[in-house]
């Protein structure tokens, strides 16, 4: 997943989806950028159109941040980030910790890891947050398809981490619409900008602070996305 961090960008790229992709054979597009556009390329044809920026450019960004699904078992994928909440709440630390980077949660007179790859976990982290401080348990999640940040939610179109959370539980959809909107506003537009002018590496730079890394990675995808 990529996780979106509190550093001032939005967070590392993942291409777990892209790289355990195949492609059909035909087109030479990977399985990952075909599904992306089957699913949603009505939706980014129109928010490329209205930002003026490229169906590629568009659509290998979000090939590049986004997962596979964002529901599982018909719940919202969310990541419950430990730090995150404990930064903002004074009395978190009861319940939660973060020791050697591996995240903990109290619950049944025992520390359970926060990250195990099973979202019943993240449930029980989300869960116990909500009944501390139901603000800052929403703004400390990643949410959905494109793991976005509670925190971002006003670059994201909504009013709180909450609005957003139920927005997005509703679908997919929802959920790219959102992604959409944050990489419109994002950086007060700055990130749109270098997407209409087609500097990957610019790109780069502003989303995630490594340009010369994350701008080819940008910019393979976009052509991923094209022959799809």
């Amino acid at each position: 997943m990529a996780d979106y961090d509190n550093s001032g960008y939005a967070g590392k790229a993942t291409l777990t989806a892209l790289d355990n992709a195949t492609s059909d054979g035909s087109s030479g597009a990977s399985a990952a950028a075909i599904n992306l556009k089957k699913k949603f390329g009505s939706i980014i044809s129109s928010f490329a159109s209205k930002y003026s920026i490229g169906d590629d450019v568009l659509g290998g960004f979000i090939l590049t941040e986004s997962s596979g699904s964002g529901f599982t078992s018909g719940k919202l994928l969310i990541r419950f980030e430990n730090h995150i909440f404990l930064k903002n709440v004074s009395n978190a630390s009861k319940t939660f910790k973060v020791e050697d980077k591996v995240h903990y949660y109290y619950k049944n007179g025992t520390w359970n890891k926060t990250h195990t790859g099973n979202q019943a976990s993240e449930y029980d982290a989300f869960n116990l947050a909500i009944g501390i401080n139901e603000y800052y348990a929403y703004y400390s999640i990643s949410m959905g398809l494109p793991h976005i940040m509670g925190f971002h939610y006003e670059v994201t179109g909504f009013s709180s981490p909450k609005a957003m959370f139920n927005d997005f539980s509703i679908s997919e959809d929802n959920q790219m619409k959102g992604f959409c909107t944050f990489i419109a506003k994002y950086s007060n537009g700055s990130l749109i900008k270098t997407c209409q002018s087609r500097d990957f590496n610019k790109m780069g730079a502003i989303y995630n602070g490594d340009g010369v890394t994350y701008g080819p990675k940008l910019k393979t995808n976009a052509a991923d996305y094209t022959k799809a």
